[in-house]
Formats: C-alpha cells, structure tokens, sequence
C-alpha cells in the first residue's frame, strides 16, 4: 500500500571495519560541515553494555530516539538473539517475551511510516537450529512479531527508500540469483529487474541523499576476479545501474557504508585472504574521495547508525562496545 509522501534523513547499513594496507584512489582533506555533536555516553550509567559480539544489527529509531541493536555472533561461538536499546548516553537491555532466532549479519532498517524495525534474514551457528531463519519480523519498541510471507533469504541488505516509501531488501536465497524485494509496512512484492549487484554476502546498503537512490557497494562475488566486488550500484526504485567513478575503495567486504548528510564508507576486508581495508571515503553522488583523518577505529567488527546529529560506530567485535563518532571531518573515540 503506497502511503503518504515522507522523506527522511536517517538510514543504516552494517559490516565490518578495520585498518591495513591504502586501496588505490584520491586522498583528501574533507571540507564537509561537522555534524553538532550529541552528548556521549557518561560514567552514570548504572547498566551494563552489550558483551563482545560480532555482526551484530543496529538500527536508529527515529520516533523512539534510540539505537537498537539485535543479534550478533558472541564467542565460542554462541550466536546470540539479545535485543538492546542504546540512548546516547547508556545501554539498556530489554526483554521481550518472544525474540526472533539467534543471529548475525541479519538485515535491519527503521521505516519511520509505521514507527517500526525490519529484520529480515541472518545466520546462526547454534547446534541444532537451523543455520539461516530465511524470515522477517518487526519490532516496534517493546515486542517483535513475525511476519508472514517474507522473502526467504540469507545474507541480505536492508535500507529505507523514503522516495518510494518502502523497505528495500536485497540478498539471496539457498540457490538463483540475486533478489530485491520491497516492503510497505503491509506488504512484500519481490521486483524483476534484468540487471543486479553479482553480489551474495557482505555487502553493505543506504541510500544516498545526494541521487536519493540506494546505493551499494563491494560484497563477495562469485563474478568478479578475486571473489571481491568494487562495484558502485545505485537502485531508483525500479531498476539497478552499476556507475563507474573516477576513484573508487577498491574491492572489499565487511566494511561499514552510512547514509548521513553525506555518505560514507569506512574499512573492511579487500580479499578473502582477510586483507584488511583502509580509510573513510566520500561519495558526492558521482564519485568516491578518500578523506585524510587524524584518527580511526582500528577494529573489525562493527556496525554504525546515523542518528540525526553524528555517525555513531559502535566496534562490536571487543570485548566491550568502544563506540566512535564521525563529526564529519574526523574520527573520535566516545567510550
């Protein structure tokens, strides 16, 4: 069901990053105007942080004023389906009566329409469980509920498009091609497309603000030389196109792409030998430029949310959860 228009400024996506090696391509100074920044978490908070976990989910709810993060592979390894609720300043662990299964890399976006979180997808490695849940649920503050009739797929992307008002979810399933489907809050509908991302796993998704399309870049690709894609592809709500930009980061996976006032990318991996990525970069809508900065997080795995105000990275694969901002010229450690 097509609902009324409502844009919005606030979009995820998830992976992985890390520091090593510079990819080929431009380095800049960023010009970008800082972000105001929010206060950061403070030594008052009398609840514990979530424990190390790695490929966790995060997402920002707009209406609530709070990241959620879900799931995660904790260590052993235990996969784990805790859902906690970050406000800026503390964590806070809720404790529905009903959770989706254990998980990690799952994807999840905030449609702001219906005040709701989308979790689709993910994999687990709990003995006796099922090693990809191929379902969807929602969370809408206080219980998650699972939804009939979702796509049945492993390692997907999620992102809101507030152009076309729905959920994008892009991934694959147990064999075929690649899929993207949409989801209006009420209903799924699965697009024909004759182009996609060759991509299956590890990708990372947002959209834009400067085409106001969804953007995504890199993954593992069984097409691509290497097993790594570097390819930019942009979704304008009826067809993919691969762009082609002077510079680009140059193959990777696991990396962390946020759709802010401006988007950016950061780390990753650059090969499936576990070559580690460099760098935050730009994109202006046709090109990538990798920015000059006096510091970054220097750990794999994490997730990132933007919440308005700041780019928050929360470094989830430690043994606690260091969290980062990017003011939009820099990196600085919070907590």
């Amino acid at each position: 069901m097509k609902r009324a228009a409502f844009l919005m400024a606030v979009w995820l996506m998830v992976g992985c990053g890390a520091v090593g090696p510079p990819p080929s391509g431009s380095t800049v100074t960023s010009t970008t105007t800082a972000s105001p920044i929010a206060t950061p978490p403070v030594d008052s908070c009398t609840t514990p942080a979530p424990s190390h976990r790695a490929a966790a989910s995060v997402v920002y709810d707009t209406t609530a004023k709070v990241t959620v993060l879900f799931g995660g592979l904790g260590q052993a390894p235990n996969t784990l389906n805790e859902t906690w609720l970050f406000d800026g300043a503390c964590w806070q662990q809720a404790h529905p009566s009903v959770s989706p299964a254990p998980r990690f890399d799952a994807a999840m976006a905030y449609d702001p329409l219906i005040n709701k979180t989308l979790l689709v997808g993910g994999r687990t490695q709990n003995a006796g469980q099922p090693d990809y849940p191929e379902d969807a649920w929602t969370w809408d503050g206080t219980v998650w509920t699972q939804l009939a009739g979702a796509p049945r797929l492993h390692f997907p992307f999620a992102s809101f498009d507030p152009v076309h008002q729905v959920v994008v979810v892009f991934g694959t399933g147990s064999n075929g091609p690649p899929q993207t489907w949409t989801w209006d809050g009420t209903t799924w509908h699965q697009e024909t497309t004759s182009r996609f991302p060759s991509v299956v796993s590890q990708s990372a998704m947002c959209v834009d603000q400067s085409t106001t399309k969804v953007l995504l870049y890199g993954g593992i690709s069984q097409s691509v030389s290497g097993g790594v894609s570097s390819a930019t592809w942009l979704w304008d709500g009826t067809a993919w196109s691969q762009v082609s930009p002077m510079h680009n980061p140059g193959p990777r996976f696991d990396h962390l792409l946020i759709c802010g006032l401006r988007t950016v990318l950061f780390g990753g991996l650059t090969s499936q030998a576990a070559n580690l990525g460099i760098g935050t970069w730009l994109w202006d809508g046709t090109d990538w430029q990798q920015l000059s900065t006096t510091q970054a997080p220097d750990d794999c795995c994490g997730a990132v949310v933007y919440d308005g105000s700041r780019y928050i990275m929360f470094e989830t694969g430690r043994d606690s959860v260091p969290i980062w901002q990017w003011s939009g010229s820099d990196w600085s450690k919070v907590s």
